[in-house]
């Protein structure tokens, strides 16, 4: 981000959803050219997207106009080892109906092995250390908020209210695995491939790219898929995740012009494009949207699951979304390391977000 508003850094580079505002609100997002992609307005991009991607990429800008290039997006799972929950005598989740949360954190207690204090396998492994504080925060608060019937902020994103009953609520069942199921501790899984291959995590909340890796690899053990628990009493939500393109604005305009040439290639060729490497631009093509498809209508586990959900909305689409996260991450980290409540820890965290939503400007 320095190294934009100082005029340099790359060509283009790869963002989540929570940090797409981070560009989009400061100009160091390049609008998309429409000439380039092939259509007259941003209807016209909907050929290559599922529906509401468009008006996801549009709604990350304050002025309406697309400054990123959504890449891909997916919906999260539990993937676990099958194996491990026949040896222990509890039945397979269902690949379509959703647990409860306790139901879940029942069995993840049960497949726990401690020596002492010591923690030898993770039941369920969540994770909120700093590398993971973007899943933390969208892909556990966010989510067990909104099921619950909560939400982080108010709808003019003025206010924080992820401290009425139902947020607190939703996200007991977060600090419930590390508090009263015991299924984890923080810091405990340090390599989620390494990890589940060893037999160190039993289950793990990931994405078709994990699952498909894992699917691939001579393991001692079957793998299996099961969609998000709910919130008894809840709705049922599940996590999104979504990634996207950022194209520098303070390059030369030829180059721009060249960046977003081959973005576009790359949305309309996905196929092609996998695997590509960029060289000059220094990065690479990963998971597009036509991967996934194709993998999940050749997947007998992960299909059905997939087909049961829905894409989530982002965790949030705020100029100050990252502020927001790092606060709400801070209460997660008192929760959990400390003696604070789930009700406390957010209610202090609230004023500090109040502070910051009340600032002038961006």
């Amino acid at each position: 981000m320095l190294a934009l508003l100082a005029n340099g850094g790359p060509h283009f580079f790869n963002q989540n959803d929570v940090e797409w505002t981070k560009y989009t609100y400061t100009g160091a997002a390049d609008p998309l050219p429409l000439d380039i992609f092939g259509v007259d307005s941003y209807e016209g991009l909907n050929q290559y997207y599922k529906p509401g991607i468009v008006d996801l990429m549009q709604s990350a800008s304050p002025d309406g106009q697309i400054r990123v290039m959504n890449e891909t997006g997916t919906v999260y799972a539990f993937v676990y080892n099958a194996t491990a929950f026949d040896d222990a005598g509890i039945p397979r989740p269902s690949p379509t109906e959703p647990m409860s949360w306790e139901e879940w954190g029942e069995a993840a207690a049960e497949l726990s092995i401690w020596d002492g204090d010591r923690l030898l396998r993770s039941g369920y492994a969540a994770r909120m250390e700093a590398p993971f504080w973007k899943e933390a925060f969208q892909n556990h608060f966010t989510t067990l908020v909104r099921q619950a019937g909560g939400d982080v902020l108010s709808a003019d994103g003025k206010e924080a209210v992820f401290t009425s009953d139902e947020a607190v609520a939703g996200f007991q069942h977060y600090v419930d695995f590390f508090k009263k199921y015991k299924s984890t501790t923080p810091g405990f899984m340090t390599d989620p491939f390494g990890d589940f291959e060893a037999g160190r995590i039993v289950s793990l909340l990931s994405f078709p790219a994990f699952y498909a890796t894992m699917k691939n690899r001579d393991l001692p053990f079957e793998v299996g898929v099961a969609p998000w628990p709910v919130v008894a009493g809840g709705t049922r939500i599940t996590a999104g995740s979504f990634a996207g393109w950022i194209v520098n604005p303070n390059k030369p305009d030829e180059e721009r012009a060249e960046t977003w040439k081959f973005l576009a290639w790359m949305l309309q060729n996905p196929n092609d494009a996998m695997g590509v490497e960029v060289g000059k631009y220094g990065t690479a093509i990963t998971w597009p949207n036509q991967w996934h498809d194709d993998f999940i209508a050749s997947d007998d586990n992960w299909r059905p699951f997939y087909e049961t959900q829905q894409y989530a909305v982002p965790a949030l689409l705020h100029p100050r979304a990252l502020e927001v996260k790092d606060q709400v991450m801070s209460a997660i980290s008192n929760m959990i390391l400390g003696d604070v409540s789930v009700a406390d820890a957010l209610a202090a965290a609230k004023e500090r977000v109040d502070a910051i939503l009340a600032q002038p400007g961006i």
